[in-house]
């Protein structure tokens, strides 16, 4: 369906089908490639040459580290138990962004001569009051009786 603006700001309705071919979705429903039947090989044997020399390192290397640091490495997917909690989080003071940050705030607020309210909100605003309802806008009763 297409609607075409007229003069007279009135919409008018056309019935519209494109031809055959003219669009993708004028078409039938084709399955994907990997369930549509196969014109290539499927099945085909894969010679193992055994596992890559760059694996073999890593594995070597991983395993002299566990030795030498007494410390078998272990990957597991398993959710932990617990948690820790209430463990020591040193503090090193401020960094540099927050420094600049607060300098750079400060400087604002002397050449806007403002102060920035950076204190929590008040209350929450009022909610389910009234609204009065005068009635439906001229201009949507219009655009509703020129919509067929």
């Amino acid at each position: 369906m297409a609607a075409i603006a007229v003069s007279t700001a009135s919409a008018v309705k056309l019935g519209y089908r494109p031809y055959p071919g003219s669009v993708p979705w004028g078409d039938s429903a084709t399955l994907p490639e990997w369930v549509a039947p196969k014109d290539h090989p499927v099945n085909y044997f894969v010679p193992n040459f055994g596992t890559d020399s760059d694996i073999k390192a890593t594995f070597k290397h991983t395993a002299d580290t566990e030795e030498k640091l007494d410390h078998v490495l272990a990957a597991s997917f398993d959710p932990p138990s617990t948690f820790k909690k209430n463990y020591f989080v040193p503090h090193f003071g401020e960094d540099n962004e927050i420094k600049y940050t607060k300098k750079n705030i400060k400087d604002a607020e002397t050449a806007l001569h403002h102060e920035y309210d950076t204190s929590a909100p008040g209350a929450a605003p009022p909610r389910n009051y009234f609204v009065p309802h005068f009635g439906e806008d001229t201009e949507m009763k219009y655009t509703r009786n020129n919509i067929v």
